[in-house]
């Protein structure tokens, strides 16, 4: 399932679970998997976290 797939009114609830996906080109990407829940339907989904670099200590 995808973003898109989410129906409105549904509750997503996020797990502990991540995940670094590698992409073709760049960085690779740090995800967290929900669980949502609609009136007919229930799945997983893993959405993109944003990262935050943080800077050398002087």
């Amino acid at each position: 399932m995808e973003e898109k797939d989410i129906p409105q009114g549904a509750v997503l609830t996020p797990l502990i679970e991540l995940r670094w996906k590698k992409r073709a080109k760049g960085d690779p990407v740090l995800q967290q998997r929900f669980h949502v829940e609609g009136a007919k339907t229930i799945f997983y989904l893993w959405r993109d976290l944003p990262v935050v670099k943080e800077d050398a200590p002087n």
